[in-house]
């Protein structure tokens, strides 16, 4: 049973139900071919990428000696300073998280 009130129509949330339940049935009867958890797949890669990206940047802006030559980079995953958090100038970057937080005062 699927429900979905995402408006004020009923007929709209009939057709939005609707497409909720035939994308689960996909879900169980495909597995991890579905398209949904395909489209999952993808948008984790992404984001994966884009916080790679964010700490090499970071990483390069603290050291200053430019880590890009090297070509070892950030490829197996978090291996120095695992699990404390790195701050970068008055912005107060926590590289851990990905967040960048300005602090006023």
């Amino acid at each position: 049973m699927v429900k979905s009130q995402a408006t004020r129509s009923q007929s709209q949330n009939y057709k939005i139900a609707r497409a909720i339940l035939a994308e689960k049935i996909e879900v169980l009867e495909k597995g991890d071919q579905s398209r949904a958890k395909l489209v999952e797949g993808r948008e984790r890669k992404k984001k994966a990428s884009k916080l790679k990206k964010a700490r090499r940047k970071y990483r390069k802006l603290e050291g200053g000696d430019g880590e890009e030559g090297r070509g070892g980079g950030d490829e197996g995953g978090e291996g120095e300073g695992e699990g404390e958090m790195q701050k970068s100038g008055e912005e107060g970057v926590e590289e851990e998280r990905g967040e960048v937080k300005k602090g006023g005062g």
